[in-house]
């Protein structure tokens, strides 16, 4: 009984060390972990606005390249409004909601995405036509490139701390002691709408991938009929 005690309490402390490890690293790399985190949220958001998009242009007369351009041009919209609010608050901490402040941050940032945004449509078959590799190593190359770039813009220039002039004419900094109850307002807000878009995004990329994974059993049940 003592023995069992003893590898009982040795496991509980190895669980602990264990986490408390995993703790440590998230906690010495917490911006990236968390740009991580939202960087995959915002691709399901992608993939699930396109699935949501995609019925309302089906009975419209209109070529195939033309609606799934369409389609693509509206998902990436959303996707870059949805992917602000997080990556301000969550990723880079930025807290204050003061014009002279999201004016910047959110132009650039638009910018900077819709850039990313470009060099994806534009980088990806070029990969493919130069280098021979297939659409989806390009595709994920050229994904790791654009995640890269777009982690190193927002560190440096979109979400750097920045100064603004007060009514006093006196220069006060965005820092979290400057934070406003009108902006955490704001973060309240804004926080309730991308989980709801999350969270639809993630029921319609489910309910896209079962019509997926039931066509595939459908075909492999064929085989054998």
């Amino acid at each position: 009984m003592a023995k069992n005690k003893n590898k009982t309490e040795q496991n509980k402390e190895q669980k602990k060390g264990f986490f408390s490890k995993l703790s440590d690293l998230y906690k010495k790399h917490k911006e990236i972990c968390n740009y991580i985190l939202v960087g995959g949220i915002t691709t399901l958001v992608r993939w699930g606005t396109a699935a949501m998009i995609e019925p309302w242009f089906e009975p419209m007369s209109m070529g195939d390249g033309v609606k799934s351009l369409l389609i693509t041009l509206l998902s990436l919209i959303i996707t870059i409004l949805f992917a602000y609010p997080p990556n301000k608050l969550f990723v880079f901490e930025s807290k204050s909601f003061r014009r002279e402040i999201v004016s910047k941050e959110f132009v650039a940032f638009i910018s900077a995405r819709a850039v990313a945004s470009i060099i994806e449509l534009v980088g990806i078959p070029t990969l493919v036509t130069l280098t021979g590799m297939s659409n989806m190593l390009a595709t994920m190359a050229g994904s790791i490139i654009v995640l890269v770039a777009n982690y190193i813009f927002s560190k440096l220039v979109i979400f750097k701390k920045r100064t603004v002039t007060d009514k006093n004419g006196k220069d006060t900094v965005s820092t979290d002691s400057k934070v406003r109850a009108k902006d955490r307002l704001i973060a309240l807000v804004l926080t309730i709408i991308c989980a709801a878009v999350a969270v639809i995004s993630i029921i319609f990329c489910v309910i896209e991938f079962w019509g997926y994974v039931v066509l595939g059993w459908e075909w492999f049940l064929g085989l054998f009929g």
